[in-house]
């Protein structure tokens, strides 16, 4: 994976030897997220400076069970950025898959816990 400005591309900075897909800015700008091609999420911390610089990569965690496109990105970041929203696949007894979409959870949720 690279690292380029934008909108022009005369200069690219290798952020992973091995690959990856789905890159994700931290709200800050400090880290950059990715998914390795062996599963793991991938924290790589930016040094600030004049010119982009790439530091420690750490895996973060194992993304096995988890969605994954490969041209899309599977995954978000909250605001704080320390947590992630990942789909995550459970095969129903058939074997297919199932998407529960809950509509008005703040609500269905004050009815069963009150307050």
């Amino acid at each position: 994976m690279y690292v380029r400005p934008f909108p022009t591309d005369q200069a690219r900075w290798q952020v992973s030897s091995g690959g990856g897909g789905e890159p994700l800015w931290s709200h800050g700008g400090d880290r950059l997220f990715y998914r390795s091609t062996n599963g793991q999420l991938i924290q790589v911390d930016i040094i600030p400076g004049p010119t982009f610089n790439a530091g420690v990569q750490s895996p973060l965690f194992g993304t096995q069970g988890y969605a994954a496109e490969a041209f899309a990105r599977e995954y978000d970041i909250a605001p704080d950025d320390q947590r992630f929203l990942m789909n995550r696949f459970r095969a129903a007894s058939t074997g297919n898959r199932v998407v529960v979409v809950v509509d008005n959870w703040f609500t269905e949720l004050r009815e069963r816990v009150g307050n």
